[in-house]
């Protein structure tokens, strides 16, 4: 998970409002059990997600 995670936040660096990148970070955070720093990634997909106004995952994943 540690390349993973490396190559994430380069990737974020490149382009920060990329939501992929910040919702897999998000889950490199959680399996690794670094919660706080998931909930984080969390905060700025959904501000992501607002801004360009797309559905969040769990909404679109709901109505399927």
């Amino acid at each position: 998970f540690t390349k993973a995670e490396l190559c994430l936040n380069i990737a974020i660096r490149r382009d920060p409002v990329d939501p992929l990148n910040h919702k897999l970070l998000e889950e490199v955070y959680m399996r690794t059990g670094r919660v706080d720093l998931a909930q984080n990634e969390e905060k700025r997909l959904q501000e992501l997600s607002t801004k360009s106004g797309d559905v969040p995952n769990n909404v679109a994943t709901q109505r399927q």
